[in-house]
């Protein structure tokens, strides 16, 4: 018997340079798709949170769009950083980001949990309509893509 370390499957290994540049196309498209319907969300939610609510209707219409993009931002951009790492090391980085993320959301809730200068259920239906509108955006930015199969 010989002492062969074992090798990491190929599988779990950094993508392939046409691999790696053909993600980082997808995922820049999905993140200019987010940023774009973050505004939009932001301007006609901040216009209906107004005719709804006044101000604390404009309000709550930016914090959840402000929200949104944070939230599904942060995991493109974590996914663009760490296009060239191996999938454990990308795993990593997105839990990490996720629990970031959580904890930054809850304090933000728990912070402005009982103020009066934003309308809640505003906030609450941008935050919806957002991440929905992001992630038929990532869906389609991600089926549209031109992802290369072979290159190792």
């Amino acid at each position: 018997m010989s002492e062969e370390t074992p090798q990491q499957p190929a599988a779990f290994g950094a993508l392939s340079n046409e691999s790696g540049a053909a993600m980082r196309v997808i995922l820049r498209q999905a993140l200019r798709w987010a940023i774009a319907l973050t505004v939009v969300v932001a301007l006609l939610g901040s216009l209906i949170g107004w005719l709804i609510a006044d101000l604390p209707g404009v309000w709550g219409a930016l914090m959840g769009a402000g929200l949104t993009l944070v939230f599904c931002g942060t995991t493109i951009v974590a996914m663009l950083v760490t296009t060239d790492a191996s999938a454990t090391k990308m795993t990593g980085v997105l839990v990490g980001t996720w629990f970031l993320k959580v904890v930054f959301t809850l304090a933000l809730v728990i912070a402005v949990r009982d103020a009066t200068f934003y309308d809640k259920p505003v906030f609450v239906a941008t935050v919806v309509i957002a991440v929905v509108g992001t992630l038929i955006l990532d869906m389609k930015a991600v089926s549209g893509g031109r992802m290369p199969y072979t290159g190792r």
